[in-house]
């Protein structure tokens, strides 16, 4: 099993429970709790500069033919009905 951390920056205005209602629909995820912290603006562990550029690096790096279009969870995260 492979455990992942998710930091939300709620002064981008994220909503964790339509984050949480995502997170668990994803197929594989076995549960989802939340922890609150409140982190510092001066203390963000990524810089935003750094942050962007590793989302840019990420475009394009999605095989497609890994995605499992037959799984109803995944149809409904992609916006297809």
């Amino acid at each position: 099993m492979t455990q992942m951390t998710i930091t939300l920056d709620l002064e981008d205005y994220a909503k964790p429970s339509e984050i949480r209602k995502i997170l668990k629909n994803i197929k594989g995820v076995a549960r989802v709790s939340t922890q609150n912290k409140t982190l510092s603006s001066t203390k963000k562990q990524v810089d935003d500069k750094e942050w962007l550029s590793m989302i840019d690096k990420l475009q394009n790096s999605v095989n497609p033919s890994d995605i499992d279009w037959n799984d109803e969870r995944t149809r409904y995260i992609m916006g297809e009905r």
